[in-house]
Parts: C-alpha cells; sequence; structure tokens
C-alpha cells in the first residue's frame, strides 16, 4: 500500500507519496547503475584488509577518482530524468504539485528533497540486503 509522509527539509514541509513498485524499482535501477563505480572503488578499498568501511580513508585521490568515476558513468539526461521521476511523488505542505520553476535558484535544497524522497522510498530496504548478508 502506498504511504504518504509529511517531512521536513530545510524548515519546509513536503508530502512524499511512495511510488508504485514497478517505477520504484526501475529508479533503483538506474540509481545501482550510477553508483556502481563507486561502490566498486569502495569494495575494493575495503578488501586491503580493512573490514569496516567506515574506517578507511577516503580522502585525496580516493576522493577524487570515485568522484571521475562517477561523473564518467553519468548521462546528464538520465540524471535528470531520474531527479524528476524522484521529485513527482513530492508535492508542497499545503498539498501543491511542484513546478518546474519550484526550486529556481536552489538546487542544494532540491536535491536535499530528492534524497529525502529516496529515504523515504528505500529507507526500509537497505537494512533488509545488510541482514540478508548477516
Amino acid at each position: 500500500m502506498r504511504e504518504t509522509v509529511e517531512v521536513t527539509v530545510n524548515d519546509r514541509p513536503y508530502q512524499i507519496t511512495q511510488m508504485e513498485p514497478f517505477k520504484s524499482f526501475r529508479i533503483l535501477t538506474r540509481l545501482t547503475k550510477m553508483a556502481a563505480p563507486v561502490a566498486g572503488r569502495l569494495a575494493g578499498s575495503a578488501s586491503g584488509g580493512k573490514k569496516d568501511v567506515l574506517s578507511l580513508d577516503l580522502s585525496g585521490d580516493w576522493f577524487v577518482g570515485a568522484l571521475k568515476e562517477l561523473a564518467d558513468g553519468l548521462d546528464e539526461a538520465e540524471l535528470e530524468k531520474t531527479i524528476k521521476e524522484l521529485l513527482s511523488v513530492v508535492l508542497t505542505g499545503d498539498g501543491k504539485s511542484l513546478s518546474t520553476l519550484y526550486f529556481s535558484g536552489e538546487v542544494p535544497h532540491m536535491l536535499a528533497v530528492a534524497a529525502k524522497v529516496l529515504e523515504v522510498e528505500y529507507g526500509g530496504f537497505l537494512p533488509l540486503i545488510a541482514s540478508l548478508k548477516s
């Protein structure tokens, strides 16, 4: 069942309605393809004897290389399409649809709202994957 969640991002209220399952899965697949190069780099770093990814030194050359791999794999049109699809399930706090101009001049805020959609949509999915590994 699709649930609507009320959230606040940078002191602004929003309503996020979960996506229909196949749309959600398509977006998750796209995001996985976008993030795979960085995940591979992270896994390669973790296999060097350190088991805890949080204890890795992810600064300097590693970080620059990861950003380059991520940028090399990004298609601008695909990224724009994905962000628009994420934002398509968001309403303002008073229930109004977001127009394409809503985030004009506020790209960081737009990305924060899109990140909140990811949290609402996939938040329960990541712990499930971790539990399957144990």
